[in-house]
């Protein structure tokens, strides 16, 4: 209703506007996007132990069938190589992840790091949809010589390994 008195105010108010964010994105398509990424430190735990964490992670790779999240699972073991040899708990590790996950040692990537070594696989799924999905499954394996040991430097190294290259990574992309 337009009163003379209110001349301004009715002019705003009835003002419609064509306001289009280009910052704004579709939530559909910003949640496709998403990445989880699940970072386990270990030392030198028991066989249960490690066996209830790959079934954790075999888990969460089987249940991504929507398509919409990506995930990474990262172990951050310490203590792990001495010059270019795996301990035995590494080892258990690994015959552990061939039994819970599938994966083939000698289907690994090896990549020799500034802390020691890493091995990594890609976990594949058949979705219903025939679609592929991917999860990468990552062991960085320190060496104490390299990086300093214990727990909270792990904590650290995760926290750095998502920070400065993960996410630098996918800003490149």
């Amino acid at each position: 209703m337009y009163t003379s008195g209110l001349l301004e105010q009715w002019l705003m108010l009835s003002k419609k506007t064509e306001y289009h964010d280009e910052q704004h994105e579709d939530p559909v398509l910003k949640a496709s996007r998403t990445k989880v990424i699940i970072c386990t430190t270990m030392y030198r735990e028991a066989d249960y132990e490690m066996r209830q964490l790959l079934q954790s992670i075999n888990g969460i790779h089987r249940a991504q069938t929507d398509g919409v999240w990506k995930f990474e699972s990262h172990i951050f073991f310490d203590g792990a190589v001495k010059d270019v040899n795996p301990t035995e708990f590494v080892l258990q590790l690994i015959s552990l992840a061939e039994e819970e996950l599938g994966v083939k040692a000698q289907f690994c990537t090896r990549t020799s790091t500034l802390y020691g070594l890493s091995i990594s696989w890609n976990l594949n799924t058949k979705l219903t949809n025939n679609l592929d999905r991917d999860m990468v499954f990552k062991i960085h394996l320190k060496d104490n010589i390299k990086v300093k040991n214990k727990k909270r430097w792990s904590q650290v190294m995760y926290m750095s390994y998502v920070l400065d290259f993960i996410l630098k990574q996918e800003e490149c992309k």
